[in-house]
């Protein structure tokens, strides 16, 4: 599996079933809640009494927007081993550029087969 340099994903169903339509502020480990309220303002005001740089994120009403991949994931994972899925490249031009991507989700992004909200133009301009 590919970690170098990558964060690590950070489970926040406990944000959705707790904090609908709100803004919370999150400790430095990206998960605990230091305090929640109606706007930006008030949950930044209340989470400086506990930290002095706390993440502002607005919780969705649900969280079908991240539902996209999860269930497809067998049926991606089939089409590619555990160490061909993460495919990553460098280009040498003036400098060193390195990215990554997780081929099964391209695949699946190209057969239209993902939300239309992860497509983008530029997948179909080098398939």
């Amino acid at each position: 599996m590919f970690t170098d340099g990558m964060a690590q994903p950070k489970d926040w169903t406990h944000l959705f079933e707790n904090y609908p339509d709100k803004w919370v502020a999150l400790a430095e480990d990206e998960t605990t809640v230091l305090a929640a309220g109606e706007t930006a303002k008030d949950a930044h005001a209340a989470a400086l009494k506990h930290s002095s740089l706390p993440i502002l994120y607005h919780v969705p009403e649900t969280s079908d927007l991240f539902a996209g991949y999860r269930r497809l994931r067998r049926e991606a994972l089939s089409r590619f081993s555990p160490e061909h899925t993460i495919h990553t490249i460098k280009r040498y031009h003036r400098q060193v550029c390195g990215y990554a991507y997780h081929r099964p989700k391209l695949e699946l992004l190209r057969a239209g087969r993902l939300d239309d909200k992860r497509a983008s133009n530029y997948l179909t301009a080098e398939s």
